[in-house]
Order: structure tokens, then C-alpha cells, then sequence
């Protein structure tokens, strides 16, 4: 129940800030008001204390926001550590690699349809974004 508190508190402080921003996205963005779960801290986990519900438009300047100043480089760094812990037990042979194989796999040509459709949109508002110098919280 404690974080349905941290939910609606941060819900009263950010609505007024941050309501003006999502709308933006709406028809750039799909989905872009539908709810996900936020990190509080980004070098802890998803537990009760650290995680809020927020947008999801809002989550993507968040974490956009977060990679491009190296606040998650710290989880890159362990994610990489721990792969490469794992390759020197297994030999290292095994992994991603195709092996110089052509990959074949689902038709995308739809989805790149739909995202060229939208896509002078994303530009026109990443460059307001950017224009207007706001940043996530």
C-alpha cells in the first residue's frame, strides 16, 4: 500500500509539470498516456519502495534523459560483467554470433511503414524538446 501513496503523491506534485509535455506526444507516440512502472533510483531494482506508476511518454524522457547523462551505465557495466563471467565458464563460444549466416525472421516492412508514416512527427517534436531545453523532473 506504501506505493500507492508514493503513486498518488508524486501524481499531485508532477501533473500540473508534466501533463503539458505528455500531451505533445498525443498521435506521436502510441500509447504514449497508458501507465508503466518508473525506477525512482535507476541503480537499485523494481521493489515496492523505488517504483512508482507513471505515463509512459514520461518513463521515455526519464530514461532518455537518464542514459544520455550515464546514470545507467552503472547497469550496463553489471549486465556486461555478468555476460562476460558467463562466456569465460562456457567457453566463450556460445552467444549471439549467427556465424556469418543470414538471420531470417519476421517481415518488418509494415512496422517500417507505420514508423515513416509518423516519422517528420517524432522529428518536429524532438526538436521542440530539445528547443525548448526542458528536462525530466
Amino acid at each position: 500500500m506504501a506505493w500507492a501513496m508514493t503513486a498518488m503523491q508524486h501524481a499531485e506534485v508532477y501533473y500540473k509539470k508534466w501533463r503539458p509535455f505528455c500531451l505533445r506526444f498525443d498521435g506521436i507516440v502510441e500509447g504514449f498516456n497508458y501507465g508503466t512502472l518508473l525506477r525512482l533510483n535507476c541503480s537499485q531494482g523494481y521493489t515496492e519502495e523505488n517504483t512508482i506508476f507513471a505515463p509512459r511518454i514520461q518513463f521515455f524522457a526519464i530514461e532518455i534523459a537518464r542514459n544520455r547523462e550515464g546514470y545507467n551505465k552503472a547497469v550496463y557495466t553489471s549486465v556486461q560483467d555478468k555476460e562476460e563471467e558467463k562466456g569465460a565458464n562456457n567457453g566463450g563460444d556460445k552467444g549471439a554470433n549467427s556465424g556469418g549466416k543470414e538471420e531470417k525472421g519476421a517481415n518488418r516492412e509494415g512496422e517500417k511503414e507505420k514508423t515513416n508514416k509518423g516519422g517528420e512527427k517524432e522529428k518536429e517534436a524532438y526538436k521542440e524538446i530539445n528547443k525548448s531545453g526542458e528536462t525530466a523532473m
